[in-house]
């Protein structure tokens, strides 16, 4: 079932299929800002990826509505890509093998074609989706 979060943030306003979007979940600690520079540097480094940020204290229902949709109670930080959510926390080594995780998906969605943004411009969440495997 598709949550509405009606207040978005402009930030997403033109996704379209083709494209790699992740949604990230930071927070104002230590761990958090480790996170996010981290994130920044596969942003940075992997071109055929676009990164919404938000600062989760900031933008609560929006957290809330994926949390939601993706029937987690888990806190950030934290990344969407399309079905897939990654905790992004703790130690330096354990911050970049999740950030490789996020790298993982992304170059696994690419191949496939790409994934739209997580939120569209009606305010609708898109993503967890039922998946559907064709044999």
């Amino acid at each position: 079932m598709l949550s509405s979060y009606t207040d978005r943030p402009a930030l997403i306003e033109t996704c379209g299929w083709g494209d790699l979007f992740d949604v990230f979940f930071y927070t104002d600690n230590d761990t958090g800002h480790a996170a996010l520079k981290a994130m920044q540097s596969l942003d940075q480094n992997l071109s055929i990826m676009e990164v919404v940020y938000y600062n989760a204290a900031q933008q609560t229902g929006l957290l809330d509505s994926l949390l939601s949709d993706y029937a987690i109670a888990i806190e950030p930080p934290l990344a969407f890509v399309a079905n897939a959510y990654v905790k992004i926390n703790g130690t330096n080594l354990e911050i970049e093998n999740a950030i490789q995780k996020v790298k993982a998906i992304v170059l696994t969605l690419a191949a496939k074609g790409g994934t739209p943004c997580p939120v569209n411009d009606d305010g609708e969440v898109l993503f967890p989706r039922p998946v559907c495997i064709s044999w």
